[in-house]
């Protein structure tokens, strides 16, 4: 609605009388007359309201009562006001109009007048007054445009203004409070019913709600999309299984998508199909890590292991491959932090062997410290060194990760006599006399039964040893090769606070043959060899533990110590009687550890008829997450399985377990993936490679692809 643009017209008060335009002439003509005499139509104009910017015309008429002319000499104003012509000459009796404009280009009410000069001898100069003030409230909704300085944001429409009730959704800010009229909620996302797009600010699911809108927290399992993802409340990993922890669904891990009813097994101690089971028939091709072989017919992964070489806190991974370049044999070493490739021959550290036919790497594992420089060192075997004589190398763990050592830098070399195939199996981890330094106890034959040499940790390092001037030596009465690939592990079984070693050969012959014994030698302060000459009867020094009751019982046919399941501050005892099953035995004070029988055994996991038997057994470390050290078992390559390993776990403390139950997770062989002889090569001891606190697993099969070979690094995610 626009005004009319009035003109009030105001008469001049002369002598209590009204002025209408000029002096009324008297009946008798006067002499004064003959001269020139203005009158003005009005004294005042008042343009009231006019729109902003427009010009508003206007006009005043001028008279000339007298005969004479009358000469305007000057009519002027001052803007916003505008007056033409700027001057006029009136013959007597004649009339004129003044034309006044008014155009206002800012807001307020303004004033002036138009000032008129002539040469009338009694008025010379006259004034007309003028006002006018522009339109500020157009719509007339009682409040001012913002230009006028008023608050109403769009003064074309009397529905908008401050504190007006607001209609979301139509393109109009009714109330002007410059909101976004798609954004009720002022969240700074637009309704999804008008625009869907979050990239353009639009996606919010709930405009009345600013917990609601793309990008929030979203709490999984209150019902509530906060997100406007769209996505199932009970299924926050979004693999379309609902979570099993509020019994709405069957999802066991619903923080990883990879784990569901229908997820693939990869062994790494979760359980991604949710069958209750870790690591359930998992194969190599699901492998985070594999490290290939450089050679047709390398056999790599014949022999694995971990352990911290740099003392960086992550393990280093150390794979052999005992008959690559031309036989040699050579040990790859991998930095567990950043490994330079996963190819054995672009290792970050890598030795091969002096002669053709020395099978170095038959067997790798990180000792421990043996000279107290504050490195863990390496150990390798090279069974065939000298022509079956066999050596081990002892290499500095820092200069392990160098690309140019050899086995000519060694710390310690022990060297065997012809037929000894020395290094075969080498402990793992063991300080006998508690003085913090970890000994070097390499495994061999010799008489036709297997022994162990015992060359104790020293700062004063003799760097060629042989068998012959080691600090001990140790007969047994059996044959089986188990004995080497079931090297010990150093752990305390009687809780004296001594590393024990526990060996086992399931052919021993002791009081029958092929009956089958276990050992344990105890760790002690005095020295072993000390005033009992050089070579001693494992039987004299040691405890036999668990002995066969008849000719080929082939008892403890592997064996190896588990963790302190109970707290009692002694390890347990792991042991596979070949043909029965695996049998647990509760660490114990020495004295109570003597000739454990079958009986004895707080779990016992059945082994079926038609199942494989047991070759090796390995602690895996807290595998599970449960708190204690999980077992890894390997059974030999048959036609079915091409290797395979089983997890158990140390949360069954008592009775008769059938294998299939007992077992929670697998590592399998595949022939479609020519696999050969998984778990053949298995680390001694876990480490950590990761860094991520839960321990990793490398396991070899010397026999993937005919005699090539591969090595799979299995990353524990436990805790992901």
């Amino acid at each position: 609605m626009r005004y009319a643009i009035p003109f009030t017209l105001y008469l001049v008060a002369c002598g209590g009388g009204v002025n209408t335009g000029g002096n009324k002439l008297p009946e008798s003509k006067p002499e004064e007359l003959d001269k020139p005499e203005i009158e003005l139509e009005v004294t005042a104009l008042d343009f009231g309201h006019v729109d902003y910017g427009q010009l508003i015309p206007g006009s005043v008429t001028v008279t000339n009562l007298g005969e004479q002319d009358l000469v305007v000499e000057s009519i002027s104003t001052e803007a916003p006001f505008y007056v033409s012509p700027s001057n006029m000459t009136l013959q007597g009796g004649a009339s004129g109009r003044i034309t006044v404009n008014v155009q206002l280009v800012a807001y307020g009410a303004f004033e002036s007048a138009v000032t008129i000069v002539s040469n009338d001898e009694d008025e010379g100069t006259l004034t007309v007054d003028l006002s006018a003030a522009a339109i500020d409230d157009v719509d007339q909704d009682g409040h001012a445009l913002l230009a006028a300085g008023g608050d109403d944001c769009n003064d074309n429409d009397a529905d908008v203004y401050p504190g007006a009730d607001e209609v979301w959704y139509n393109g109009v800010d009714e109330n002007c409070d410059g909101a976004n009229d798609y954004d009720q909620d002022n969240d700074g996302y637009e309704t999804d019913a008008y625009n869907a797009d979050p990239q353009f600010g639009g996606g919010d699911c709930q405009d009345v709600n600013t917990e609601y809108h793309p990008g929030a927290p979203d709490v999984p399992y209150d019902n509530r999309d906060t997100n406007c993802l769209g996505d199932d409340d009970w299924d926050y990993d979004g693999d379309g299984y609902q979570t099993e922890q509020y019994g709405v669904g069957s999802d066991c891990d619903d923080n990883d998508a990879a784990v569901n009813r229908d997820g693939i097994e990869i062994f790494n101690g979760k359980d991604e199909n949710c069958d209750d089971k870790i690591d359930n028939d998992s194969s190599p091709e699901v492998a985070e890590i594999v490290y290939t072989a450089a050679g047709a017919t390398d056999h790599t992964g014949y022999a694995v292991a971990t352990g911290d070489l740099n003392a960086d806190g992550n393990a280093e991974i150390v794979i052999g491959s005992y008959t690559a370049d031309t036989t040699r044999g050579t040990v790859a070493i991998f930095d567990g932090t950043s490994p330079s490739s996963d190819d054995v021959d672009y290792a970050d550290g890598y030795i091969s062997g002096n002669t053709n036919s020395d099978r170095i790497g038959d067997y790798v594992t990180v000792v421990g410290d043996y000279d107290g420089n504050g490195v863990n060192d390496l150990a390798i075997g090279g069974s065939n060194v000298s022509s079956g004589a066999g050596a081990v190398y002892l290499i500095d763990g820092d200069d392990s990760l160098r690309s140019r050592t050899t086995l000519a830098d060694s710390l310690v070399t022990i060297t065997g006599s012809s037929g000894n195939y020395l290094g075969r199996g080498i402990a793992t981890s063991i300080d006998l006399d508690g003085d913090g330094l970890d000994e070097l106890m390499p495994m061999y034959v010799t008489g036709g039964v297997n022994a162990v040499a015992l060359s104790y940790g020293t700062a004063t390092v003799n760097p060629t040893l042989s068998t012959s001037t080691v600090d001990a030596l140790f007969l047994t009465t059996g044959t089986e090769m188990a004995f080497y690939r079931n090297a010990p592990v150093g752990t305390d079984m009687d809780g004296d606070g001594y590393e024990d070693l526990l060996f086992s050969d399931g052919m021993a012959d002791q009081g029958f043959s092929n009956n089958g014994a276990a050992w344990i030698l105890w760790g002690r302060s005095q020295h072993y060899g000390s005033g009992n000459g050089l070579t001693t009867n494992l039987t004299d020094v040691a405890t036999t533990v668990l002995l066969g009751t008849s000719d080929s019982d082939y008892a403890a046919w592997c064996t190896q110590a588990g963790d302190d399941w109970d707290g009692d501050g002694d390890a347990e005892i792991w042991a596979y009687y070949q043909g029965e099953g695996l049998y647990v035995f509760e660490g114990r004070p020495r004295a109570q550890l003597t000739s454990l029988s079958t009986s004895d055994a707080a779990v016992f996991y059945d082994w079926a008829s038609s199942s494989t038997d047991a070759e090796q057994i390995r602690q895996m470390g807290d595998w599970s997450g449960d708190g204690y050290t999980d077992m890894l078992v390997f059974f030999e390559d048959s036609s079915s399985t091409n290797g395979v390993s089983e997890v158990f776990v140390s949360d069954n403390r008592s009775g008769t377990i059938t294998q299939k139950n007992g077992r929670v997770g697998t590592f399998e062989g595949d022939s479609d993936y020519t696999s050969g002889n998984v778990g053949f090569g298995l680390s001694p001891s876990p480490a950590d490679i990761q860094g991520d606190g839960d321990p990793d697993l490398v396991i070899g099969d010397p026999d993937f692809n005919g005699s090539v070979g591969e090595a799979y690094v299995l990353v524990n995610r436990q805790i992901d």
